[in-house]
C-alpha cells in the first residue's frame, strides 16, 4: 500500500510504501517509495527557516546536505505528523531494495555505462520518480544517488550513484560515510507503523 502524511494543511508528505513484516522484520513498515526530493526538503526549509531554500529542479534527489541535515528533516516530519520517521536501517533499506526478489527486468538504472569512451547512460541525475519500480514500488534504489542508511558499524551509503559503472550498482554496493554533504548522496525516510 500507499500513503502519506500531511505536514501542513495543504501540504503532503514523502508518499510511503508500506512493506510486510517478514526476514526478521516482526512489524510492517513504510519507506519513502522515493528518494527525499528538492521540493521535499524546501518545505522544511521554507517552514522552519533552518537551512536556505535549494535552487535545483524540484524532483531532483535532494543531496548536498549532510546526515545532520537529512535526520533534522526527518524529525520535522515526526514532529509535523505524530509519527516516528528516521533514516532506514542497513537491513531496513536492504528489505525494501530487495522486495522479496521482486527485481524489475533488464538493469536500467542510472548508472554508468559506456560505449567505447562514450558515456550512453549515467551522466547526471534523474528526477526522484524516474526509472523502474521493484515488486514493492521502490524507485531508483539503485544508482541516481546513493543512500545513507544506519548501521551497527556506523554510517553507510548504499545503492550506488549516476557516477558508478552499471555492472557495481547492485543491491549489496556499500561503502562507510563520514555524513558531509556532497553531490551524490541523498536519503530516504522510514516511518514507524505500530
Amino acid at each position: 500500500g500507499r500513503c502519506y502524511d500531511m505536514v501542513s494543511n495543504e501540504t503532503e508528505g514523502p508518499i510511503m510504501v508500506v512493506l510486510p513484516a517478514g526476514a526478521g522484520h516482526d512489524s510492517p513498515f513504510a519507506i519513502s517509495k522515493y528518494e527525499i526530493t528538492v521540493h521535499d526538503f524546501n518545505q522544511y526549509c521554507e517552514q522552519t527557516k533552518k537551512c536556505q531554500k535549494i535552487n535545483r529542479g524540484a524532483k531532483l534527489p535532494v543531496t548536498g546536505i549532510s546526515v545532520a541535515q537529512a535526520k533534522a528533516y526527518a524529525e520535522w516530519l515526526s514532529e509535523k505528523s505524530g509519527a516516528k520517521y528516521r533514516l532506514p536501517t542497513e537491513k531496513e533499506w536492504a528489505y525494501a531494495a530487495n522486495a522479496a526478489g521482486k527485481q524489475p527486468t533488464g538493469k536500467s538504472y542510472n548508472c554508468t555505462l559506456r560505449l567505447g569512451d562514450k558515456v550512453i547512460k549515467g551522466t547526471g541525475m534523474e528526477d526522484a520518480n524516474s526509472g523502474k519500480q521493484n515488486g514493492w514500488g521502490l524507485a531508483n534504489y539503485l544508482g541516481n544517488a546513493q543512500e545513507w542508511v544506519e548501521s551497527p558499524s556506523g554510517l553507510k551509503v548504499k545503492g550506488g550513484a549516476y557516477k558508478d559503472a552499471m555492472q557495481e550498482c547492485t543491491l549489496e554496493l556499500e561503502r562507510a560515510h563520514d555524513g558531509s554533504p556532497d553531490e551524490y548522496t541523498t536519503f530516504r525516510v522510514v516511518r514507524n507503523i505500530i
